[in-house]
C-alpha cells in the first residue's frame, strides 16, 4: 500500500481557522492558551525563587566555611597570653 500523501498545508489552515472561528471552539482554545500561559508563568516563577534561595544558601555555606579558614585557631580567652 502507498504511503499516503500529505495534506496541502493550506487546506490544513482553513480546517484551523474554520474550527477557531467557531463561537466556542474558539473562545475554549482561547481560554485553554491562557491557561497554558498563567501555568507556565508561575512554574517559572517557582522556578526562579527555588534558584535564588539555592544560591543564597550556596553563598552563605561559603561565607561559613571562609570564615572558618580565615577565622581565628583557637576561641579568644579572658587570660592573657605570653608575648
Amino acid at each position: 500500500m502507498p504511503p499516503t500523501p500529505d495534506p496541502d498545508p493550506k487546506v490544513l489552515y482553513r480546517r484551523l481557522e474554520l474550527i477557531l472561528q467557531a463561537p466556542g471552539t474558539g473562545r475554549a482554545v482561547a481560554e485553554t492558551l491562557l491557561c497554558q500561559a498563567v501555568e507556565r508563568d508561575l512554574r517559572c516563577m517557582v522556578a526562579d525563587l527555588r534558584a535564588r534561595r539555592a544560591e543564597d544558601i550556596q553563598t552563605r555555606e561559603a561565607d561559613r566555611r571562609e570564615e572558618a579558614r580565615v577565622g581565628p585557631d583557637k576561641p579568644p580567652t579572658p587570660w592573657a597570653r605570653p608575648a
